[in-house]
């Protein structure tokens, strides 16, 4: 049986990343980017104002203080009609974003200057060359890099972009996601349970966590125990979507099918079973009867178990599918909250609380314990051990999205 270190690698080190798309800047926020984007302007276009104030063309800057009165005609405003120059030592009303005279050699500040009639006063301090003028291509010149492939378009990358005047750009294709429970015992929430039925959530979870992380579902459903419906939904599945992730039916029980459906359908077994609790019985698998190879990953039936690999494992693999670089969730080493006494001879994943200080390993650990993982804000990993932690001990924590 594998270790969680080696289960990952033996994953993660498979997994390359999705083929480039063209999409519209408008609707690729959280996408990476799939090529170099370099500019077709400078940036700024023009000379302009950074403030609303009063453009001026001096033939001094004079260094001793002195009060300056000097004629003002007429103002510029943002997206209205140039004025090509001034003349020397006048000055003209101008606004944050209106272009700036060819030859006005300094913004003075509306707050700080005086208007009286068509005169402008102010002092000489108020003076600096080329003061809250921002100058045509300060921030980029037409052919320069703007972005790198690899870059997260996060809001300000799509502004970025945008004041560019780009409308379209390749970006890394998001894996299209199903999602199946199998079990004859569940009942979608607001149908009256009968008989040894529970109410079905690890659709409405890890639906949830795809939806957090913006991946797209191509299917969410549920069949009970039975042969050919298993079949039939999964083969469907591996056709429609990119990756495939089941829950439960995965372990040793007369009416656990996914493995062998899996195998039937051509599924190969890139691991199955780790070494870990929860989540012992995770298999991972790839489908190369395709143009291009789609994953499976059949998790646990409980519930905290389930969401557990889903985070450890499948949420990493979607992201780099994705073209991110920095994967796993983000995590570091904090100090326990209380002492813990780790039992048995697997590695282990604990909901925990963390903040800044400490980190807390919340009561009701068992694999189908949902309430600690809805109270939790991050997994606590420990190795294998047989010494009690006592309060203090770093130990690494693992922070949920």
């Amino acid at each position: 049986m594998l270790s969680v270190k080696e289960a990952k690698a033996v994953l993660f080190g498979q997994i390359g990343q999705m083929p480039a798309v063209s999409m519209k800047v408008a609707d690729a926020q959280g996408y990476i980017l799939a090529e170099d984007v370099y500019s077709a302007l400078d940036l700024p276009s023009f000379d302009h104002s950074a403030m609303d104030g009063f453009a001026v063309c001096v033939e001094n800057f004079q260094e001793a203080e002195q009060l300056i009165d000097m004629p003002l005609i007429g103002e510029i405003r943002a997206g209205g009609k140039p004025v090509e120059c001034i003349e020397k030592n006048t000055a003209i009303g101008i606004f944050t974003g209106a272009p700036v005279p060819k030859n006005a050699n300094c913004i003075v500040i509306q707050e700080k200057a005086e208007r009286k009639g068509k005169r402008l006063i102010f002092h000489s301090s108020e003076l600096k060359p080329h003061a809250n003028i921002r100058k045509r291509g300060a921030q980029i010149k037409a052919g320069e890099k703007a972005m790198s492939a690899g870059m997260l378009l996060n809001p300000a990358a799509i502004g970025w972009l945008s004041a560019l005047g780009i409308t379209s750009i390749r970006v890394v294709a998001r894996p299209l996601v199903s999602v199946l429970a199998t079990g004859n015992e569940l009942k979608k929430p607001g149908i009256p349970l009968g008989a040894g039925q529970i109410y079905e959530s690890n659709t409405f979870a890890l639906k949830a966590a795809l939806n957090r992380d913006n991946f797209r579902t191509a299917a969410v459903k549920s069949v009970p125990d039975q042969p050919k419906k298993t079949y039939d939904t999964i083969k469907k599945m591996l056709w429609s979507s990119d990756v495939v992730i089941i829950s439960g039916g995965i372990s040793v029980g007369k009416y656990d099918l996914v493995k062998d459906t899996l195998f039937s359908l051509g599924v190969e077994q890139v691991f199955y079973k780790v070494a870990q609790k929860p989540g012992k019985p995770l298999f991972a698998g790839k489908y190369l009867h395709s143009t291009s190879p789609k994953w499976v990953f059949a998790l646990p039936g409980n519930p905290a178990a389930a969401l557990v690999c889903f985070y450890e494992y499948v949420l990493p693999v979607l992201k780099k599918l994705s073209g991110f670089s920095d994967i796993s969730l983000r995590s570091a080493m904090l100090p326990l909250a209380d002492e813990f006494v780790v039992k048995g001879d697997r590695e282990l994943f604990l909901r925990a609380y963390a903040t800044n200080d400490v980190v807390k390993i919340l009561e009701g650990q068992e694999s189908n314990m949902m309430h600690s993982f809805a109270a939790s804000n991050a997994i606590v990993f420990l190795p294998v051990s047989t010494t009690p932690l006592e309060k203090g001990t770093l130990v690494e924590t693992h922070f949920l999205p």
